[in-house]
């Protein structure tokens, strides 16, 4: 995935990102849905460096 942190609040710099995902998604019966999935992203700028490993799960409806 290739995308790009948008500066907010006080932070004035929008970052390049590249991320690796691997993860999933459960059909919960009808329309709803569980998903979850594990990231690597590449973010640096002049010693910055807002990247890191990250977990997400969540849940919703499937439209």
């Amino acid at each position: 995935m290739i995308g790009q942190y948008i500066a907010a609040g006080d932070n004035k710099k929008n970052l390049f990102a590249i991320s690796f995902k691997l993860g999933g998604e459960i059909l919960l019966g009808g329309v709803f849905a569980t998903y979850g999935d594990i990231r690597y992203t590449i973010a640096k700028h002049e010693g910055m460096d807002a990247g890191g490993i990250m977990i997400v799960v969540g849940a919703g409806i499937r439209i």
